[in-house]
């Protein structure tokens, strides 16, 4: 059975955790430099790779709370076809606005 390093080990983990730091860091500043551009971005990097940033739309998502609330209530009060089901279920669905989007891409 082999023992691992553990003092190589450690020093491996905290260089891993100094490099996640610095890449958090730079992450945030890359989106510094963009906040607030509505132009997108679609350029090669010199080491290879493309930086892009462009808006992306959401895919809509639908409420469940509100609608199951919705429909308890309804179905207290009468029965509904399902035609009005399909009618009820549109009014809960929700479309997120759009956002801007930073990608580095190999």
């Amino acid at each position: 059975m082999e023992v691992a390093n553990i003092e190589k080990l450690k020093l491996l983990a905290e260089e891993l955790k100094e490099a996640q730091d610095q890449v958090r860091i730079l992450k945030k500043e890359m989106k510094d430099l963009v906040a607030g551009t509505e132009v997108e971005i679609n350029e090669p990097l010199s080491v290879g790779g493309r930086i892009t940033y462009k808006k992306v739309t959401p895919k809509p998502s639908f409420n469940y709370r509100q609608y199951s609330a919705y429909l308890h209530n309804e179905i207290q009060r009468s029965t509904l076809t399902e035609k009005d089901l399909e009618n009820i279920m549109a009014q809960f669905t929700e479309q997120k606005p759009d956002k801007w989007k930073l990608k580095i891409e190999k």
